[in-house]
């Protein structure tokens, strides 16, 4: 119970800053919780076709073809990024229509065209903010340290050991980001000399961008 208060502070703390107002992820349905406007992976969703597994060879060239089709459509959505034209947009919205319909022979393929249908508005909303990457790979692969980290270690032995831990990998993963020191960071940490902190550091990037 006590955690559940905790995690209920740090989501009503969340909403009142209020800084995030998009968020790219997976389908997973906790992000719903903490953004107001959510962009789907392209990634993400392009694994679910790779976990098929035709047994006709008639099915396996239907899915090569769709594959074929999906990833070309994934690089004009790319292509709109770099270079945002509104008169675009209907014509993309339009080609996401005819490529995701379900009327292949190939029953299993039609489930999951019918799966990326049913997000059409959260995978297309890169049409209306051109800004957003396609996918969260950035994003997972900041968080894959953390999963070799537990690989290696298992586990911490406390509370404030997990703690400690995920307060050292995010000073450590921030600092790499932003190309600084982290050795020098901490150290001017402990000497009371720091200059500035990494929190006004990542301010400063982001309004910078």
């Amino acid at each position: 119970m006590f955690r559940r208060v905790c995690d209920a502070f740090a989501l009503a703390h969340f909403y009142e800053l209020g800084t995030l107002k998009i968020l790219v992820s997976d389908d997973a349905r906790e992000y719903e919780l903490i953004t107001l406007i959510r962009m789907l992976c392209w990634i993400h969703d392009g694994r679910h076709y790779k976990k098929l597994t035709p047994s006709f060879d008639s099915h396996r060239q239907i899915l090569n073809n769709f594959l074929d089709n999906y990833w070309k459509y994934y690089h004009r959505l790319l292509d709109y990024t770099r270079n945002p034209q509104p008169e675009l947009v209907a014509r993309l919205e339009k080609e996401f229509d005819s490529l995701f319909n379900p009327a292949t022979d190939y029953s299993d393929l039609n489930k999951e065209i019918n799966r990326t249908w049913s997000t059409k508005e959260k995978l297309l909303t890169v049409l209306s903010y051109p800004f957003l990457p396609l996918h969260n790979n950035l994003s997972e692969l900041a968080a894959r340290r953390q999963v070799r980290k537990r690989d290696i270690s298992l586990h911490t032995m406390t509370a404030l050991g997990t703690k400690l831990q995920d307060a050292f990998m995010s000073i450590t993963q921030t600092c790499l980001q932003l190309n600084v020191d982290v050795w020098q960071y901490i150290q001017s940490r402990f000497d009371n000399t720091a200059q500035m902190y990494l929190p006004d550091m990542v301010r400063i990037k982001y309004n910078s961008s």
